[in-house]
C-alpha cells in the first residue's frame, strides 16, 4: 500500500523533516495557502512527485494583491516592534484588536468590512511559510557560522585549551529548535482551509508533539498500534532513493514490518528516531476542525491513520 499522509499543521518542510519523513512515507500531502509554486529547497522533492502540494481555490489575478498583503503584514508586525517570530502569528481577533479585514480595509483606503475567516487562515499559513524558510536559512547560517569558527580557532590558536577562543555559542553549537512558533494558530487555520480541498489522504503525520496529544485527546475511539524505528535518509539521497527503492523500508523485512505496524503486531523500542502509530475512528478534517476548537466542530465518522514522527 501507498503510504501518503497529510504534513500537519506545517507549510513549509525542512529538509531534517523530510529527510526523517520520507524515510517511511511514499508521499507527503502539503497544505499551501496559494497556488504559487513554493520557492525552497524542498521544490525538487516536488517536482519528483514526493511531496504534493493541496491549496483552496486559486487567487489568479488577486494573487499579486494577496502577496502584498501579506506582505503588509509583516512590516506591519515589525513596525508594532513584536518580536519577528511572535508578530507574524497574531492576526487573531482573540490576540489582537485588529483583524485582517480591518488592516485589509486600511490598505485599501474603505471602511471596514466583514471580517473573512479564509483570507484570514491564508495569510497566517503564509506568514507561516515565510516564518520557516527563514529560520531553517538562519540555522543553515549558523551552522556555517561555526564551522568556520572552528577551523580559524584550529588555523590560529592550534590546539591549547588555556589560549582564549571564541564564545562557546560560536563553537560548541545547539540543536535546531523543531517546536514550530504559533502552532495554535497554524491548527486554527488549517481546519479552516481543508474543508476547501477536495482529495485528503485518510493518514496524517506530524513532528510536533503537542499537536499529537491534542489530536488523541479529541478523538475518543482510537487504537495504538505500535511503534517503528526508522533511519533518516541524508538530503543527499534524496529524491533518488525514494524513487528508486532504496531504503531501508523498501527492502522485503522493511515492507513485513510496516504491514505489522500497521495491523498492530509491531512495538519496536527505541531511543533514536520512530513512528508511532494510532487507528482513529473519525475522519481527517473533523479531527482538524475539533482540535481547533472551530465552532460546530464535531467528529464524522470515518478511519484515519495518524503517525507521529518522534525525533528521539
Amino acid at each position: 500500500m501507498e503510504l501518503r499522509a497529510l504534513l500537519v499543521p506545517h507549510t513549509y518542510i525542512r529538509m531534517d523533516l523530510a529527510t526523517l519523513a520520507l524515510a517511511f512515507f511514499d508521499r507527503l500531502v502539503l497544505l499551501q495557502p496559494s497556488e504559487k509554486k513554493p520557492e525552497a529547497p524542498f521544490a525538487k522533492l516536488i517536482e519528483a512527485g514526493l511531496i504534493e502540494i493541496v491549496s483552496p481555490p486559486p487567487f489568479g489575478e488577486r494573487l499579486i494583491w494577496f502577496e502584498r498583503l501579506v506582505k503588509s503584514y509583516e512590516e506591519w508586525g515589525l513596525m508594532m516592534r513584536w518580536p519577528e517570530n511572535v508578530s507574524m502569528f497574531k492576526a487573531w481577533p482573540e490576540a489582537v484588536e485588529e483583524s485582517v479585514s480591518e488592516i485589509k480595509a486600511e490598505l485599501q483606503g474603505r471602511k471596514k468590512v466583514e471580517d473573512d475567516p479564509i483570507l484570514r487562515a491564508r495569510v497566517i499559513l503564509q506568514l507561516a511559510f515565510d516564518l520557516d524558510k527563514r529560520l531553517e536559512e538562519l540555522d543553515q547560517e549558523y551552522e556555517a557560522l561555526q564551522a568556520k569558527a572552528l577551523k580559524l580557532t584550529d588555523f590560529v590558536l592550534g590546539s591549547d585549551p588555556v589560549k582564549p577562543r571564541f564564545p562557546k555559542w560560536v563553537v560548541e553549537g545547539r540543536e535546531p529548535n523543531w517546536e514550530l512558533q504559533g502552532l495554535s494558530e497554524r491548527i486554527k487555520a488549517y481546519a479552516v482551509l481543508t474543508p476547501l480541498l477536495p482529495d485528503l489522504p485518510s493518514m496524517i503525520t506530524t513532528d510536533q508533539l503537542e499537536v499529537a496529544e491534542n489530536l488523541l485527546d479529541v478523538c475518543p475511539e482510537k487504537e495504538r498500534l505500535g511503534s517503528m524505528a526508522i533511519q533518516p535518509l541524508s538530503w543527499q539521497d534524496l529524491p533518488e532513493a525514494v524513487l528508486e527503492k532504496r531504503r531501508l523500508r523498501d527492502t522485503p523485512e522493511g515492507n513485513q514490518k510496516i504491514q505489522a505496524l500497521i495491523e498492530g503486531r509491531l512495538e519496536e523500542t527505541s531511543s533514536g528516531p520512530r513512528v508511532e502509530a494510532w487507528r482513529l475512528k473519525a475522519e481527517v478534517r473533523g479531527l482538524l476542525a475539533s482540535m481547533a476548537k472551530l465552532p460546530g466542530a464535531s467528529l464524522a465518522p470515518g478511519e484515519t491513520l495518524f503517525f507521529y514522527l518522534a525525533r528521539a
